[in-house]
């Protein structure tokens, strides 16, 4: 299993990146694949250090956890979206 923060890629257009969580590229996540391809494992976190952050989150509170993600502002990402720099991406998803 795959498990990239967020892919620079049309996928993602417009939708930021949570506050110190720096988005990876599709060649990030593509290097890491052909790595499991050699040498299979469960999980692949890209970048690995966010397995640590993931792992944090579930030992914390529910409220400590929703408070963290409000100060990433990983709680609105998909909704603070911009529809400008998506508008391509839906259309073509739209269309198919």
């Amino acid at each position: 299993m795959v498990l990239p923060t967020l892919v620079r890629t049309e996928l993602a257009a417009g939708v930021p990146a949570a506050r110190g969580v720096k988005a990876v590229t599709a060649q990030d996540v593509a290097v890491v694949i052909e790595a499991a391809i050699r040498k299979p494992v469960p999980e692949l976190w890209v970048p690995r250090w966010s397995r640590t952050l993931a792992r944090a989150a579930d030992l914390m509170p529910r409220r400590l956890k929703e408070v963290t993600a409000r100060l990433m502002r990983a709680d609105s990402a998909l909704t603070d979206a911009d529809p400008a720099a998506r508008a391509a991406y839906e259309q073509r998803v739209r269309a198919s």
